[in-house]
């Protein structure tokens, strides 16, 4: 029975994220169409520097490179869904404050998924 429940897993966190998402960028589609520009920049760099700021440090400091992977992508990975809510319910006003965590989560998992398939085809030395 687990195993069926676990299966649907990852298709019903994509459906939840889609519908999440969509409701948020046709709430504030303006807002975001006038600001793609600067509001991809931001996300782009905040996780770029995230993902490479984890993995310098933890490699600075000495760990393994399974371990400076697995920092890079902790840093890197932010809670774009949980911004989103932060600022649709403190920031209600502003659209474009819940918009920019949407864009993050997006930027997130390209990113994120960029830096899983290169270091999968690299494995780290144990």
């Amino acid at each position: 029975m687990a195993d069926r429940i676990g299966a649907c897993g990852p298709t019903v966190a994509v459906v939840a994220f889609v519908l999440v998402t969509g409701g948020i960028v046709a709430g504030s589609a303006d807002a975001i169409a006038a600001n793609i520009g600067r509001l991809a920049l931001a996300v782009t760099l905040l996780h770029l520097i995230g993902f490479a700021t984890g993995y310098a440090l933890a490699r600075l400091t000495g760990f393994p490179e399974a371990v400076c992977r697995t920092v890079s992508i902790e840093v890197g990975m932010q809670n774009g869904g949980m911004a989103s809510a932060l600022a649709r319910q403190h920031f209600a006003p502003l659209p474009l404050a819940a918009a920019a965590g949407v864009c993050s989560s997006v930027m997130q998992n390209v990113i994120g998924g960029i830096a899983a398939a290169i270091w999968k085809r690299r494995p780290p030395h144990v």
